[in-house]
């Protein structure tokens, strides 16, 4: 199973991982330093000790010898000190020994500087031992010779040093290193409160509580967030009420042909003349048929509106063919008052993104408002033409809209005042409501010479 990323565990890992990270290089460099300070102090030692043994060698006759008192020539002659070895040296530079520990190898370098210290590491009796060399020439008769002294000792102090040195600095570091850890940790804790406080306040409203999140003394940073989510419960709230609206409308629409309905049937009931049953009859057929088309366009509607909300999935939809094929299903009903009903295109298909399901709803309520508000006798055109993105229009020569209600005839269940074609005022929010699934933009404007009504859909993009 993965592991739950919290954001206090990555703000944890961000800041903790570059304090080892400094601790653990700082402690390199302690140890470096450390072990280059004890070095130089301890060589500088070494150096002088092999400078006084150069500076008591005396040349008589050819002959070379030590001027050391016996108990300083003991002193640098197999010493052992409380912590080192002292190993001192001295012979001719070709490797002919004159006085001190034979044991002790000649530098590695080639080259050499009379005068001029060399240090270099070796071992003896398997301990590792640190040792100066100092060339110095000498005159002898027939020929130039130098002379090789070295001191050598073992590193016991210079680790002892190192450890004291490396203690020193990396202990207290340590403790900061600590105090800074539980500060981060406590900086992180209190710095994620807000977002608990946050957390808490959202976590403890009830599902119809949608007011805003109270952003007062929140961060900066989180301030968007709060933000966010209030737009969100915003939405939501709009959502809800216009959903609550839908069904308190739809119950009133739904209640008249229902009420229409028992009371028309009762009427037949209580009939005994053939003529007027028939009649009640007609009068219930015509009344279950306005219900049902009154159902149908309810559920077109509410899953247009689910499509809003879900964002499905949209496939290529030639939008040429499928207004071809609803406008041919709308001949029939076009005929029966008498309408002249007709379509222009273009040739070639013209693809757009969509449901062929809802996108048919929507041609067919743009084509069913049309005919059932154009006057008999009257025309209708659908046209499609691309001009940079498909456009939609179905045109009229009806009464027209007017103006200041070319907006308001998209909301549900509105219907132009003194109109008293039977409709239930759902058709152009079925249309909108599918176009704006679509990404698409829908409007009303007159019709050619300022006559009957012309409505507009233009998707935005083509498949």
């Amino acid at each position: 199973m993965l592991r739950r990323r919290t954001l206090r565990g990555l703000l944890l890992w961000y800041l903790l991982i570059p304090l080892g990270v400094l601790w653990i290089f700082n402690s390199l460099m302690a140890f470096y330093f450390a072990k280059s300070f004890s070095y130089q102090a301890y060589d500088q030692t070494l150096f002088d000790n092999a400078r006084t043994l150069a500076q008591q060698i005396q040349i008589s006759k050819g002959q070379v010898r030590v001027n050391l008192p016996t108990t300083a020539w003991n002193i640098l002659h197999d010493y052992e000190s409380e912590s080192d070895m002292i190993l001192p040296q001295v012979k001719w530079a070709d490797g002919e020994m004159i006085a001190g520990n034979s044991s002790l190898t000649p530098p590695p370098v080639q080259t050499h500087v009379a005068g001029k210290p060399v240090f270099y590491n070796s071992v003896y009796q398997d301990k590792p031992i640190r040792v100066a060399a100092l060339y110095i020439p000498v005159g002898v008769p027939g020929a130039a010779r130098e002379l090789l002294i070295q001191t050598a000792e073992t590193l016991d102090k210079r680790s002892i040093l190192q450890k004291k040195i490396i203690s020193g600095v990396m202990l207290p570091q340590l403790v900061l290193i600590l105090l800074a850890v539980m500060s981060v940790v406590l900086g992180v804790r209190q710095g994620l409160l807000p977002l608990r406080k946050a957390r808490e306040a959202i976590a403890n409203r009830t599902e119809r509580d949608l007011g805003p999140v109270s952003e007062a003394g929140a961060p900066y940073e989180i301030q968007p967030l709060l933000q966010a989510i209030n737009e969100l419960l915003l939405r939501l709230s709009q959502t809800l009420d216009a959903q609550k609206r839908f069904v308190a409308d739809a119950a009133h629409q739904l209640r008249t042909p229902l009420t229409g309905l028992i009371a028309q049937s009762e009427y037949a009931l209580r009939q005994t003349d053939p003529n007027a049953v028939q009649h009640a009859l007609d009068q219930i057929k015509t009344s279950a048929e306005r219900a049902n088309r009154l159902i149908h366009q309810l559920l077109t509607l509410a899953r247009s509106e689910a499509s809003s909300i879900s964002s499905p999935v949209f496939e290529p939809v030639d939008i040429n063919e499928l207004l071809r094929q609803i406008t041919a299903q709308w001949v029939p009903a076009a005929l029966d008052r008498n309408i002249d009903l007709g379509y222009e295109g273009p040739e070639s298909a013209v693809m757009v993104k969509g449901n062929i399901v809802l996108l048919g709803e929507m041609l067919g309520n743009l084509l069913d408002n049309a005919i059932h508000y154009t006057p008999r006798g009257g025309r209708v055109t659908v046209h499609l033409s691309t001009p940079a993105h498909p456009l939609i229009v179905v045109e009229d020569n009806g009464p027209g809209v007017p103006v200041k209600e070319r907006e308001r005839v998209f909301e549900r269940f509105y219907r132009l005042h003194g109109n008293e074609t039977v409709g239930s005022g759902l058709g152009l929010a079925i249309v909108r409501e599918i176009a704006n699934a679509h990404g698409a933009r829908a409007w009303i404007s007159p019709g050619a010479g300022g006559q009957g009504t012309r409505v507009s859909v233009q998707f935005e993009q083509s498949a």
